[in-house]
């Protein structure tokens, strides 16, 4: 699972280290998951905030970047 977090001045990013403060939420690792969430608006309902444009396109990239190692990692 990925966090994805809500930073105190309002940022969504993904928090690697997984204790960022602010609100979190979790993604799995399948860019479809991502996309669905995104896609949906859930991830913003969850977080309690409004995503940017170019902040949800920052996340759509994050995961389509990591997916060949998420891939990589069943095998």
């Amino acid at each position: 699972m990925v966090r994805i977090v809500r930073q105190p001045d309002g940022d969504v990013a993904v928090d690697p280290t997984g204790r960022a403060s602010g609100r979190g939420a979790y993604l799995c690792e399948d860019p479809a998951c991502w996309e669905l969430g995104l896609g949906r608006n859930r991830l913003e309902r969850t977080l309690r905030v409004t995503i940017p444009p170019d902040q949800r396109s920052a996340l759509l990239a994050y995961a389509g970047e990591q997916s060949a190692d998420w891939v990589g990692e069943e095998d």
